[in-house]
């Protein structure tokens, strides 16, 4: 699940309001019963009802529970749907444990404004009865006796008017002994902060593609900074290991 602002909770498709197989539903018909829900008496069993419920242990249930309380504060759903995000990261490995949801998502719904100024987007994809679902999240253990991730935290900043601004990315290392590589733009602004959990920061390199101005980069594992650098034009790279 996530809030769109976008700020996201919880990692494309050509979309047309057209009808499945015979045994299938329509995307059309998915709006108004989500819609549907959220004009019942109780809300929270209703939009509940429209989760998929398969291979959650009791504490996935639980969570499924705090997500339900939290998308059903507003008094109606002014639902349109809109493709899962190039770069969205729909696992994730924490403390050796996988979380991933338990149907293909295969796009969001987005049930209009929220209280952060931004809309409340539900992943959703279709079960086996042909039926489209709101996703859940299924927790696997895929390390035993793994060590505890740290917070993990990336800060690149683009100095410079107009801002500088650069790419590159972060190689970092998951409990279960895997790398996934996270990349980083300047986002119009000239900086991008990005905080996650993981056991190490294996790699990073950035680049000024701005070719002025300078590039600061500080990486921080649980709160202590293990590297900091800045390059001024016209060196152009900031690599860590």
């Amino acid at each position: 699940m996530r809030y769109d602002r976008p700020m996201r909770i919880v990692f494309v498709l050509a979309l047309s309001l057209i009808a499945l197989p015979a045994s299938g539903e329509t995307l059309e018909a998915f709006k108004a019963r989500i819609e549907a829900a959220y004009g019942q008496a109780d809300q929270a069993a209703a939009v509940g009802a429209l989760f998929y419920k398969d291979g959650l242990g009791e504490d996935m249930q639980a969570m499924l529970g705090r997500a339900v309380g939290h998308i059903t504060r507003r008094d109606a759903a002014d639902v349109r749907f809109v493709p899962v995000p190039g770069d969205a990261r729909l696992a994730a490995v924490v403390d050796g444990y996988e979380y991933r949801p338990n149907l293909d998502v295969l796009g969001y719904a987005d049930l209009g404004a929220n209280e952060f100024g931004g809309t409340t987007q539900v992943p959703y994809g279709q079960g086996p009865d042909g039926r489209y679902y709101f996703t859940a999240t299924t927790k696997t253990l895929v390390k035993a006796n793994a060590a505890p991730d740290k917070q993990l935290l990336m800060m690149v900043i683009g100095l410079g008017a107009p801002p500088v601004t650069f790419e590159g990315w972060c190689d970092i290392l998951q409990s279960n002994d895997e790398i996934i590589r996270i990349k980083f733009d300047d986002q119009g602004a000239g900086n991008q902060t990005r905080v996650m959990r993981g056991q190490a920061i294996a790699a990073c390199a950035f680049t000024n593609t701005a070719g002025r101005g300078a590039l600061s980069v500080r990486l921080t594992v649980d709160q202590e900074v293990i590297f900091e650098q800045r390059a001024e034009a016209p060196d152009t790279v900031v690599r860590y290991r």
